[in-house]
């Protein structure tokens, strides 16, 4: 019994080295995983439509003008640029404090922007409804707004892999924008 008394202290601090160096290994392969990843291909836009004669449905908030009516997308790659260049980005930047890069513009289906926005919704839109989807890369630097205000404490920014806006592509307002996790 005396043995095993003397024994376990030393059973206990090993075990618990072997389990921390096993998690480290773990995490260290995760990482080297996730940086060797590349980022999938940008979505091909989907056709232009022309001749749209229905009104545009009222929902986000506006944005980008409308450069070409009656047609969908009714604004070109460029007016997207042009607006995020002047209004930047709401979901942070990068560490420098710059603007976090565009890495790609695409107008595609509202389903297939969902998808890329790993399941957010823009259950607003009709199926099919196109938008126009813009891709941040990262790293994302930004803060938590919904923190409250704490005297003396100042907050971690935290750091996300992408970003994006969804804008609808047939009256250019803004629906949607976030940020996602490595």
């Amino acid at each position: 019994m005396r043995k095993l008394v003397r024994t376990f202290p030393f059973t206990l601090v090993l075990l618990v080295l072997l389990v921390a160096l096993g998690a480290g290994a773990a995490f260290a392969a995760h990482s080297a995983q996730s940086a060797r990843t590349a980022s999938p291909p940008c979505p091909t836009n989907a056709p232009p439509v022309v001749g749209v004669t229905t009104p545009p449905h009222a929902v986000g908030v506006a944005a980008i003008a409308v450069t070409r009516p009656g047609q969908v997308p009714a604004f070109t790659e460029r007016n997207v640029r042009a607006y995020v260049a002047a209004n930047g980005f709401p979901g942070g930047s990068t560490a420098a404090g710059g603007m976090p890069p565009i890495r790609c513009v695409s107008f595609i289906p509202r389903e297939q922007a969902e998808s890329l926005m790993r399941g957010e919704s823009l259950g607003a839109l009709p199926a099919g409804t196109i938008v126009c989807y813009v891709e941040f890369t990262g790293p994302i630097e930004g803060w938590p707004w919904s923190m409250p205000i704490i005297p003396n404490v100042t907050p971690t920014p935290w750091h996300m892999a992408s970003g994006h806006e969804v804008f609808d592509a047939q009256n250019g307002n803004l629906l949607n924008w976030g940020v996602l996790p490595y």
